[in-house]
């Protein structure tokens, strides 16, 4: 289980840690996985989530990484993609934009991911990643435009 587990994280990391679980005990023929399988999986691997839920692959930190994996076919639920990753591609739509206001950057980021419409939950999700783009610096304001 702990190759499984490595292997999730050096392939998808940074992945949520429940997406990763669910992967693993998949794997072992498990279709039904409850929250405190989900825990004892987690915990027989050693595994630290972030704050936000996410596991990151050895040497590979928030901070130090700035790309984003867009995706299409919607395979993962915005829970389950790092608001870092979300504040990145909002990062790289602001620069080949020269200049957006936030409600063009979450409808242009969210379509990167696959969704359509924006529900409360990915609006909600945007707007944390947003805010961490600014807090961290990837994004400012200028004028009334967001910029790289």
């Amino acid at each position: 289980m702990l190759a499984l587990l490595e292997q999730g994280v050096a392939s998808e990391g940074p992945v949520h840690a429940h997406r990763l679980a669910r992967k693993v005990a998949n794997a072992f023929g498990l279709g039904r996985v409850t929250q405190t399988r989900i825990d004892a999986i987690l915990q027989a691997g050693r595994l630290r989530p972030d704050e936000h839920g996410f596991v990151w692959p050895p040497g590979l930190t928030p901070q130090s990484w700035t790309l984003h994996r867009p995706d299409p076919t919607q395979d993962r639920p915005v829970e389950h993609i790092s608001p870092h990753e979300l504040a990145n591609a909002m990062h790289d739509v602001a620069l080949a934009s020269g200049g957006i206001t936030p409600e063009e950057l979450k409808k242009e980021t969210s379509e990167l991911f696959g969704f359509r419409r924006l529900t409360a939950g990915i609006s909600e999700a945007l707007d944390a990643a947003l805010s961490l783009a600014i807090r961290t610096g990837r994004l400012r304001w200028e004028n009334e435009l967001l910029r790289a």
